[in-house]
């Protein structure tokens, strides 16, 4: 279900962990926009937790405008991939995967020469000449 994990012993309250997982997930583009994301009821039961949590997460999502409520629809995710809502959530994401590969390639004993170096060139591998 969307691949959301929580840690119960978390300092960190379980409906932010939520919000969190849910707009790692908007994020990935595992979600789109338009598209529904769980009912509170079914994540509920599939985290095994209180209904009122996942609720409560809901509720910050839609308040942020990552997410709307319909009684029809259910909750869908707003926004276009692009959106100024996106961005920083798609900015965080890239910051944390960037720095999770810095902490792995400098404790390895790679220099961060060697690590710009190797950035570089394989990012100019992935870059497509205009024509």
């Amino acid at each position: 279900m969307l691949g959301i994990i929580v840690k119960a012993r978390s300092t960190i309250p379980l409906y932010q962990q939520i919000a969190a997982e849910i707009k790692r997930c908007i994020a990935a583009s595992k979600v789109k926009p338009g598209e529904r994301i769980p009912t509170v009821r079914e994540l509920a039961d599939h985290l095994q937790i209180n209904p009122a949590t996942v609720a409560r997460a809901y509720q910050e999502l839609e308040r942020e405008g990552i997410v709307a409520a319909s009684r029809r629809r259910g909750t869908i995710v707003l926004g276009e991939a692009d959106s100024p809502q996106r961005l920083p959530m798609r900015q965080e994401q890239l910051t944390a995967m960037i720095n999770k590969l810095i902490m792995e390639v400098l404790s390895l004993g790679y220099s961060r020469k060697e690590l710009t170096a190797s950035f570089k060139s394989n990012l100019s591998r992935w870059h497509k000449p205009k024509g």
